[in-house]
């Protein structure tokens, strides 16, 4: 009986451990501030002093948190918000925050004003950081959204109904809002005048069903250094969506691309298009436009999925360079060390004078040439490229062929695994390339684009016989 006593003491004891290391994950951060940054603590883990708003109604402390809350009878008519009695103008935030139910968001508020709403004083006008969910800016009461997560960067790092980490950074007219280790939006107000000191706002939304939000942490630096303290290194070139001028681009121009596009729709000379711009680590444009399939009416969309075609060839190209990089081949080994049937390629008129190398492959310059079409699978392939002519010696002038084709297949022999495992094992999954496949799943099917071709009197469009639709189970693109 000692010895169970002693097990649920212990049991207790590494529960308690692990709910203070959690707690503490701000705390922890101070740690990392620059030198010149003083925290301070807007929540001091037992009482809401320095805080004003629906206390009792709507928010509270419990067991070191602070929860809003509302139910079905006493939900708010507008956002009711619990603000700091202090207002701030530039300043670094670093706390966690957990929406327990509802599949809404909450948010920080900052750079306003408290207002009156449905008989509520602790509205607010002004900035709003979301999250989850919904993720992006919002100008509460003046332009409503002005950022958008349109790349779903921080609906992949965001937990819906957990603790998310997290910092912002709030300096001059930018904001910074960073999730779980990941820079999820860098974002600057092209109307500076709106960025207001005021106090900061932990929102609990508007919502006719039962809502739940926590925050803990809560550790405020004013006047900040600019830099991120707590989003990976890995995230510095992370592609987020960010304001034209600032990148260099001309607003009005990028405008002009979806015109284009859109003409081109109209005039039938392909279906529809998604276009991306990126400058300086920032995308500047997206837009969908036209038809991803025409018969179902089914719209272009910023996650539509595209045939890659012969753009798989730099994917093979990276997949035999980490071979190399592991030092399992060399990028001059004989194609033959690995496909035998490469030892008695040939000419039209006779032997060539070396056989093809890898590196020949990689550069167009096998001799290698044919339509590109899989025969079955890539070993079969390769086996018939073996038996057919060279068309030049190799290595002695470049043309566009199928030697990637040879490539892949020297992946698979020498990794011991398909092709396809290889690239979703050692590329795809690593890089979180989600929707990079031979083979897509349904799901995925559901928003892959057709392809089209110009009719035969040129003046609209059918959909596309090339080999490049055919998604086929005994079939693998090159």
């Amino acid at each position: 009986m000692r010895a169970r006593s002693n097990c649920l003491v212990l049991l207790a004891v590494s529960l308690l451990c692990r709910l203070a290391a959690a707690a503490d994950w701000s705390e922890e951060q101070i740690s990392r501030l620059p030198a010149g940054e003083r925290p301070a603590r807007l929540f001091n883990g037992k009482d809401l002093a320095g805080w004003e708003g629906q206390i009792g109604k709507y928010f509270s402390v419990e067991q070191g948190v602070i929860v809003g809350r509302n139910n079905k009878e006493n939900a708010p008519q507008a956002s009711t918000y619990l603000l700091t009695k202090q207002k701030y103008r530039n300043f670094r935030l670093i706390f966690e925050s957990k929406l327990v139910n509802s599949e809404m968001h909450s948010g920080i508020a900052l750079w306003g004003k408290a207002v009156e709403k449905a008989e509520d004083p602790f509205s607010y006008q002004g900035h709003l950081v979301m999250y989850p969910s919904a993720y992006g800016f919002y100008d509460l009461y003046r332009r409503n959204s002005i950022f958008q997560d349109k790349l779903g960067v921080a609906q992949r790092v965001g937990k819906q109904h957990d603790w998310n980490r997290m910092e912002i950074l709030a300096t001059g007219r930018r904001i910074r809002h960073v999730i779980n280790g990941r820079l999820v939006a860098d974002w600057s107000d092209p109307q500076p005048e709106l960025c207001e000191t005021g106090p900061i706002g932990l929102q609990l939304h508007s919502n006719n069903l039962p809502q739940e939000v926590h925050f803990r942490g809560l550790i405020l630096t004013e006047n900040p250094e600019d830099r991120l303290v707590t989003a990976e290194s890995r995230d510095a070139g992370l592609l987020l969506e960010g304001n034209p001028a600032e990148s260099g681009m001309d607003p009005e121009a990028l405008k002009g691309i979806g015109e284009r596009m859109r003409a081109f729709v109209a005039a039938k000379q392909m279906a529809g298009a998604v276009t991306l711009v990126a400058r300086r680590g920032r995308v500047v444009h997206v837009e969908p436009v036209g038809k991803a399939d025409i018969a179902a009416g089914r719209d272009m969309a910023n996650d539509t999925l595209f045939a890659i075609a012969s753009m798989t060839k730099p994917i093979t190209a990276a997949a035999v360079m980490i071979l190399h990089d592991e030092g399992r081949l060399k990028l001059d080994d004989l194609v033959s060390k690995y496909i035998p049937a490469f030892k008695d390629t040939a000419l039209a008129t006779g032997k060539p004078a070396r056989e093809i190398t890898i590196r020949d492959c990689l550069t167009h310059t096998s001799g290698l040439s044919s339509d590109q079409r899989n025969q079955g699978t890539l070993a079969n392939t390769v086996e018939l490229l073996a038996k057919s002519p060279l068309a030049f010696e190799p290595g002695s002038k470049w043309q566009y062929g199928p030697g990637l084709s040879v490539a892949g297949r020297v992946v698979e022999v020498v990794s011991g695994k398909p092709f396809d495992q290889f690239l979703s094992e050692r590329i795809f999954l690593p890089l979180e390339m989600k929707d990079t496949s031979f083979r897509p799943t349904p799901d995925q099917a559901q928003r892959l684009a057709r392809l089209y071709q110009p009719t035969a009197d040129k003046k609209g469009l059918e959909p596309g016989m090339h080999w490049l639709f055919d998604l086929s189970p005994d079939t693998t693109p090159t």
